[in-house]
């Protein structure tokens, strides 16, 4: 069986004769009996056509083959928890042999699921089934069937549990990855039918009951129960949650919101949970979710919990103040707010949390001098260990663009000078140079003798156990200069680039030096296009017989928002090496094409490629090197742009190793895509719908060999709602021997 319809043939490019039997990956039709049975498993099947070869066929005289098909049409009933508050499904699979219901859910908040067996069928026959909750698109109708990926997994499961007469299932999920749909499978796995029952209640806020600090609640549980509480209520505190539940086992979840709980843990008896403003907003309202856990629907025991919020006053809090040491009887927390300046500590074995609310003694474990996020515009609090001795003081960043230089002094040991270099329209590298140092000879003779540490980042540091002893110092270069250091953006996508530099020695006079900065690299900005754009020819060929022609080029590519794709194509002459890379980052990809006898190695390309979204999902500005022989020709295209199409056809032409991007901007609606190949090599086909879900999000990829192939998005169980999606149509890079999606 095979979705694709070339015919079976003896090499193994065509690979239908392996001797493997029918339940290995590489399987042909030889039957080991006198019945064989093939199954395509859901996850794996793909919309179209299948076709089924006989081959070597040896019969007796007057003996026949039979040969039957079945397909099971799922039915996956939609529900929107967004416009009731709770389901109650019910369902009979009367097929043991790995029949299944599914069910699929939009929801805007966190939802509780209890399965379980029909009661009214508790002292009959014995049922079992599993229930399989799948997170997002990608584990229902969606997988890529070319069997090098590594991401060919057949479902995305994040939770799953197997519920009988006696043992019921209990799931609790939150909405922290801003999924806002899910599937819930039942299949039946060990009886002759499964009569079951599906309760899913969303949790919502008018659902919780309103409760007061310092006052308990005692009830009967029901399937599962909410409270909040407004800490706003009770200033300067910490809270403690107690809930009392016997000899009973309950889930309990808190957090500032049902989307995205904080505490996730199961309570027996008595337990206890701090609230802090470590992980929790004191200024908010809290929740707290008590859910049953291994009750037996067929007996239906009561849950009797007790359940307490309290507060606990935190008193101790110093406000301290800029430049003002804590005197030597301090203790407890200090706090100070910074309105945009930048603002760095003194003082020995001090550690601090940046919170909008009072933390924990634990939870303070940033030891860097400089604080976090304080030169950025806006109010932020800290809280410190009340060290004796702790000092908050500010300092200034002087501001340095490449291709200027601008003169500084040292006054004292361990003085620290910030520079930021603005990360503008670059590659995010540029050469750090320390030069023209003036100098006192009672100090130093030469500027071996003077260590001056330096480091840089995305961010200012000044390292937990002294800034001298944490970083690398200056290598000297002649008698009163050092040699460039080169500073980049760590791969990261940012608008500075901060360098700090201290003086690591004792002086007695001032220390002047000038801070030059270039650009480490040459380059040309370049916007990417679509793929009708078409490709740029590049000649490494002398212009004139006698002047060496340019046979490096790098461009920066600053439109990339999702989709990046480059490629290189009829190479003659030569050989050409294309890469990419973040800004002032690695090299993500590369590839080579030349020129050979039957240019068949003459075209290549490079991507963000990722297994489920291909080269769609990137993030932030690109780097593209290309490298070329002498007397070489070739044509290169860097693609960051969709080309739209709604109800409407087009036709084109893939030459050489490169792909196609359409955004199809009429999708909210029932759908089909067909992608007919005329002739020529494989393509590989994915579509998804959009990136704001990752790995989660919906996505169906085949490879499509020749003829029309199809992707069905007809019934709302397989829609997203979403009102566009990404086609993508690569060259199929390499086919391996095993042909894709064959059975």
């Amino acid at each position: 069986l095979s979705n694709f319809g070339f015919p079976a043939g003896s090499s193994e490019l065509c690979h239908f004769h392996s001797n493997a039997l029918p339940t290995s990956i590489e399987r042909d039709l030889i039957l080991p009996t006198l019945s064989a049975r093939v199954d395509i498993q859901s996850c794996i099947s793909t919309d179209g056509k299948w076709y089924v070869y006989f081959e070597n066929i040896s019969l007796t005289e007057g003996g026949e083959i039979e040969f039957s098909t079945y397909i099971e049409y799922y039915t996956a009933p939609v529900y929107d928890l967004t416009q009731v508050d709770s389901l109650h499904l019910t369902g009979l699979i009367l097929d043991d042999d790995d029949q299944h219901h599914t069910y699929k859910i939009y929801t805007d908040s966190s939802f509780y699921v209890h399965a379980y067996i029909n009661e009214d069928n508790c002292d009959f026959t014995f049922e079992e089934a599993r229930i399989s909750i799948i997170e997002g698109g990608s584990g229902i109708s969606s997988i890529r069937n070319t069997l090098e990926d590594d991401c060919s997994t057949c479902s995305e499961m994040v939770e799953t549990c197997d519920f009988d007469n006696s043992n019921d299932c209990f799931f609790v999920e939150d909405t922290c990855n801003d999924i806002d749909f899910y599937y819930i499978v039942i299949t039946n796995i060990a009886s002759d039918y499964a009569d079951y029952v599906i309760d899913v209640q969303s949790f919502k806020p008018s659902n919780a009951i309103t409760s007061s600090i310092n006052t308990g609640y005692s009830f009967v549980t029901s399937v599962h129960d909410i409270f909040v509480f407004d800490l706003s209520s009770i200033s300067n505190s910490f809270f403690n949650v107690e809930i009392t539940t016997g000899e009973a086992f309950v889930d309990v979840r808190i957090g500032n919101s049902l989307d995205c709980f904080v505490i996730e843990d199961v309570c027996e008896d008595d337990c206890n949970y701090e609230i802090n403003g470590c992980d929790f907003d004191l200024d908010g309202l809290l929740y707290v979710a008590i859910n049953t856990q291994g009750a037996d629907s067929c007996i239906n025991i009561p849950f009797y919990v007790t359940i307490e919020v309290t507060s606990v006053p935190v008193d101790d809090v110093i406000s301290l103040s800029l430049n003002t040491p804590l005197p030597s009887l301090s203790s407890g927390l200090g706090r100070i707010t910074s309105n945009g300046q930048w603002l760095r500590f003194e003082g020995n074995g001090v550690s601090y949390i940046m919170s909008d609310d009072i933390p924990d003694a634990s939870c303070i474990t940033n030891c860097d001098a400089v604080l976090e996020n304080s030169g950025i515009s806006g109010t932020n609090t800290y809280y410190f260990d009340a060290t004796p001795g702790l000092t908050v003081t500010s300092f200034d960043v002087t501001q340095i663009n490449a291709g200027s230089s601008q003169t500084f002094t040292f006054t004292e040991q361990d003085e620290v000078i910030v520079f930021a270099i603005p990360v503008q329209n670059s590659l995010g590298e540029y050469l750090f140079y320390v030069e023209d140092l003036e100098f006192s000879g009672v100090d130093f003779d030469t500027t071996d003798d003077i260590d001056i540490a330096y480091t840089f980042d995305n961010t200012i540091t000044y390292g937990c156990s002294g800034f001298c002893g944490t970083f690398p110092t200056l290598s000297s270069s002649c008698y009163n200069s050092y040699s460039g250091v080169q500073v980049d953006s760590q791969c990261g996508d940012t608008e500075f680039i901060y360098v700090s530099l201290s003086l690591c020695d004792p002086i007695t006079c001032d220390i002047s030096f000038t801070v030059r900065v270039e650009t480490s690299s040459e380059f040309e900005s370049v916007t990417g296009t679509n793929h009708n754009a078409g490709f740029t020819s590049v000649s490494t060929y002398s212009p004139d017989g006698c002047t060496a022609a340019e046979t490096s080029f790098t461009y920066f590519v600053d439109n990339v928002d999702g989709l990046f794709y480059a490629s290189i194509r009829n190479v003659y002459g030569g050989s050409v090496s294309l890469s990419y890379s973040g800004s002032g980052c690695a090299t993500i990809d590369s590839c080579t094409a030349q020129d050979t006898q039957y240019k068949d190695e003459c075209s290549c390309s490079v991507s963000n490629d990722e297994c489920i979204s291909r080269s769609m999902c990137g993030n932030g500005p690109s780097v593209v090197s290309i490298t070329a022989d002498s007397d070489t020709t070739f044509e290169y295209q860097i693609i960051t742009q969709f080309v739209d199409i709604a109800s409407n056809s087009v036709s084109n032409t893939i030459y050489g190793e490169t792909a196609h991007f359409y955004r199809i901007t009429n999708a909210n609606q029932a759908i089909s895509v067909d992608v007919t190949v005329e002739y020529g090599p494989a393509l590989d086909l994915s579509i998804i719908d959009g990136c704001q879900y990752g790995n989660r999000g919906y996505y169906e990829s085949r490879m499509c060999f020749y003829g029309k192939c199809s992707f069905y998005i007809a019934t709302e169980s397989e829609h997203t709602r979403t009102s566009e999606l990404y086609l993508s149509i690569e060259s199929a890079k390499e086919q391996p021997f095993a042909a894709a999606n064959q059975e």
